[in-house]
């Protein structure tokens, strides 16, 4: 880090970490584009909440998922995942490409802590029954016009 030869780089890495969480969209996007060093200190604070609100975005993070060369990544990275208000159209093919991507999603983001599904499809999402660990904050919301699913925050704590 040649741009802050006065300082050492746990200051460095202390203070550009501090920026991007207090800017997590501009700033520690921008933030990532400094350097390799700086892109590794900053990815972490990009992907530690992801939130998946159309169908685009949970496609996109899918593909994501599966072309990243280290796939550990997003378990060690994701801790809070939100996956809500996605336009399902009414074909049994969308459903299934969104539970299969939820699937993808939930496989490379074994360790969260904090899980939100809020999806009104019409008709029902298979979800993977295990997220290991288990999240400690779980928030579920489903259904259509007749019955809705709601669990809000249910909170499991492990020993």
């Amino acid at each position: 880090m040649e741009s802050f030869p006065d300082l050492p780089l746990d200051v460095v890495r202390l203070l550009l970490e501090e920026a991007a969480w207090s800017d997590r969209f501009t700033t520690a996007h921008n933030l990532t584009l400094v350097s390799k060093d700086v892109r590794q200190w900053i990815e972490p604070i990009l992907y530690h909440t992801v939130t998946l609100d159309t169908s685009t975005k949970l496609y996109a993070f899918a593909a994501t998922v599966t072309s990243r060369n280290n796939r550990d990544f997003f378990r060690r990275t994701v801790k809070v995942l939100i996956i809500g208000d996605l336009e399902i159209g009414h074909f049994s093919g969308d459903i299934i490409l969104v539970g299969d991507s939820v699937s993808v999603v939930l496989a490379a983001c074994a360790d969260i802590k904090c899980f939100a599904f809020w999806v009104d499809a019409p008709a029902p999402i298979a979800l993977p029954v295990t997220i290991h660990p288990h999240p400690t904050h779980l928030s579920l919301i489903g259904g259509n016009e007749t019955s809705t699913l709601s669990l809000h925050p249910l909170c499991h704590r492990h020993s």
